[in-house]
């Protein structure tokens, strides 16, 4: 357990120094990964680092492609995507494979979300909106690509692949945990289209999810307060994990 704690927390340095997560993001994402390693052992570090690893190489993709800087993880995004995994984590001792499903569920979901909206906006070009049924500006919440949806599926796979492996499921696994996933972001893009807030530049008249643009305070301009992208994330890997239940 030492030297899985020793490589978690270097990890979590190493992401900090390269500006992928705030210090308490980092702090956080020690503390999860250290949950999962206690009850998940390697298995679960291997799952969560493919998580991490493929979410941050294409967050800098993004980054290198579009004048937007890359904004660190905070500790409330680390928790919208990495809570539920932590929370399956403390259900092993009672419930088993059926915590191993929940924790493999809710990270592929994070990751099917993650890469459909990296990829999405690196190569998907002009997004269609749920809402408004019409072309989008790109990364907007509620907009989805088909290249995009395509990553979303291959995100979810990829974790519901290795879970069978790592975790030796029975091949029905991979389908549930895909599926799962899968549903799991596209809930997340109907929430961000439908209920999420989205806020105004006072300023600039742009449309974003952030509190604050051009050094001031944006107004609500649609969507239900504090509703917030953390919050539609969480309801994203929770979702799959619920999914799962169905089937196990």
């Amino acid at each position: 357990m030492i030297i899985y704690s020793s490589a978690i927390a270097l990890i979590a340095i190493v992401a900090y120094r390269l500006k992928s997560l705030t210090g308490l993001g980092a702090l956080t994402a020690f503390l999860i990964g250290v949950l999962i390693a206690y009850f998940f052992e390697i298995q679960g570090l291997i799952i969560l680092a493919l998580f991490f690893i493929t979410s941050t190489v294409l967050g800098r993709l993004k980054a290198s492609s579009f004048t937007r800087e890359k904004e660190q993880r905070t500790s409330l995004q680390v928790l919208a995507n990495g809570g539920v995994a932590a929370v399956a984590a403390l259900l092993v001792p009672f419930f088993g494979d059926i915590a191993v499903y929940l924790f493999l569920a809710s990270l592929a979901a994070a990751t099917s979300d993650t890469w459909a909206t990296e990829i999405g906006r690196r190569y998907g070009g002009k997004p269609f909106h749920l809402r408004q049924i019409s072309k989008d500006e790109i990364g907007r919440s509620g907009a989805m690509t088909f290249i995009g949806t395509v990553a979303s599926l291959a995100g979810s796979f990829l974790i519901a692949i290795a879970g069978f492996a790592l975790f030796s499921l029975p091949a029905i696994s991979i389908v549930i945990i895909t599926l799962a996933g899968f549903i799991g972001a596209f809930i997340d893009t109907v929430v961000g289209a439908f209920i999420q807030e989205e806020r105004r530049c006072v300023v600039c008249g742009e449309l974003t999810e952030d509190k604050y643009h051009c050094e001031m305070q944006t107004v609500l301009d649609r969507g239900v307060p504090k509703i917030t992208n953390n919050v539609v994330n969480f309801i994203c890997t929770s979702s799959a994990a619920l999914i799962t239940l169905l089937f196990v």
